[in-house]
């Protein structure tokens, strides 16, 4: 039978490595989730102070706006190490074109490949943008105009999520060399076009029921 991951074995280092990398991406994943409960809080106290007791709070809109930042991408970096980013997968109408097994491996394994070095390159990208937009304000101690929190706290905590994940993205790019599983790649395609055939057969039926109908009022 022919091997479905590659054989090669796993250097201790990088299995450290990503242990390591486990435990900062799950205390990431505490703080981004926390994050984004005093975004939730902070929006839901602005509604009920404005449009129940007229209260206005400036302070609790600007709280939401300045903790959004920092939640989306530390979650952004969580969702890079356990590969559940939202996405629009077209990987199997690549594979589907492949006529052996070896070549949808292959195809599977350059789009994973893809997917993560640009990933790699976009977020470094940001990195550095984000590095220069600390510095200034930090530079300037910037802070918000209700809160007066300084403003290059939140960026900070952009920046780290941007670093995140560039790290997750690159340990997955080293990792694949040595675990990089074809088989689960070649069933979350395989899923997917099982549901496109799925829905073509209810497609089928709706209209064999719709045209089943207008025939017996007919009659």
């Amino acid at each position: 039978m022919e091997n479905q991951t590659l054989s090669k074995i796993k250097p201790k280092w990088l299995s450290s490595l990503q242990k390591v990398e486990s435990i900062i991406a799950r205390i990431v994943g505490w703080i981004a989730t926390i994050t984004f409960m005093v975004v939730i809080t902070s929006i839901f106290l602005q509604v009920i102070g404005r449009y129940f007791f007229s209260i206005p709070t400036p302070w609790a809109e600007e709280l939401a706006r300045y903790m959004w930042l920092p939640a989306v991408l530390l979650g952004c970096a969580y969702a890079t190490f356990i590969d559940h980013h939202i996405e629009i997968n077209l990987t199997h109408i690549f594979i589907k074109r492949a006529k052996t097994d070896a070549g949808k491996r292959k195809v599977a394994a350059a789009c994973y490949y893809y997917r993560f070095i640009m990933i790699l390159i976009i977020s470094g990208l940001y990195v550095f943008l984000t590095w220069e937009y600390f510095n200034k304000v930090f530079a300037i101690q910037q802070v918000g105009a209700s809160t007066h929190i300084p403003i290059w706290i939140f960026v900070l905590g952009m920046l780290i999520g941007f670093i995140l994940t560039v790290v997750h993205a690159l340990i997955k790019l080293i990792a694949a060399r040595y675990d990089l599983d074809y088989k689960d790649l070649m069933e979350e395609t395989y899923d997917e076009i099982n549901m496109e055939e799925l829905k073509k057969v209810e497609n089928t039926l709706k209209y064999e029921k719709t045209v089943s109908t207008q025939g017996g009022e007919k009659e």
